[in-house]
């Protein structure tokens, strides 16, 4: 479950529960993000070879982007993690369970929450216009704060 609330043009409020594990990961804006109530943040990796960045793919998505994203993150020593649901991943990674997120396309529904939590946590997230992207979906890059510009630059290079 997702829940995310978005006043005035900004994320203010994300929620996603996963019934699996029994994990709620929550955040404020200004308030910092947890995980069943407990304070989360970010990955303190400072390079991509020093964990998993997980990597979404929509059907709005470019196949070879995908390809293009995993080569290029290889070939700088780091290695990926998928499970299928981008809010949740994105929750990883305001945890510091994965370095960072990515994915080319996500719809807002999707995204907001999690943007939001690893922004909380500590985390950079690319900048995006929020009323844009609840309506037609967004680009999603995010990381913490001393791996986000290796990250970024993959994504440069590979999502249009």
């Amino acid at each position: 479950m997702i829940i995310a609330c978005v006043k005035n043009g900004e994320k203010y409020i994300g929620v996603v529960y996963d019934p699996c594990a029994d994990e709620l990961f929550a955040a404020e804006k200004g308030k910092g993000a947890t995980l069943n109530g407990v304070p989360i943040s970010v990955s303190k990796s400072a390079s991509l070879s020093n964990g998993s960045l997980g990597l979404g793919f929509s059907a709005r998505g470019r196949n070879q982007a995908v390809k293009d994203t995993v080569n290029m993150l290889l070939d700088e020593g780091g290695i990926f993690f998928r499970n299928g649901s981008g809010g949740l991943m994105l929750s990883y990674a305001a945890s510091g369970r994965l370095i960072g997120y990515i994915e080319e396309h996500m719809n807002s529904w999707d995204c907001m929450a999690g943007m939001l939590l690893v922004e909380e946590a500590g985390g950079i997230c690319q900048e995006i216009n929020v009323q844009d992207a609840i309506m037609n979906g967004c680009k999603v890059v995010t990381a913490g704060p001393d791996v986000f510009n290796q990250v970024k630059a993959l994504t440069d290079k590979s999502f249009i």
